[in-house]
């Protein structure tokens, strides 16, 4: 019961967080024209912010092996 009941809070918790940022987002894209060009540009600059965070973990790792 305990993961059953994990599930659903789980569940609910992200479906919540999920429809008030599809409400947010069509609120904003009202207000604000520029919104759909910074949408448009978010995955480039999450991809760099992964890449970067990559790469600093690769160094950090391999600076802990080769002490």
């Amino acid at each position: 019961t305990l993961v059953v009941s994990f599930s659903i809070g789980l569940a609910l918790t992200l479906v919540t967080v999920g429809v008030g940022a599809a409400i947010s987002v069509q609120q904003v894209a009202k207000r604000w024209s520029g919104f759909n060009t910074l949408a448009k540009r978010a995955p480039y600059f999450s991809s760099l912010l992964i890449g970067l965070v990559g790469v600093y973990m690769g160094v950090h790792g391999f600076m802990g092996i080769m002490r």
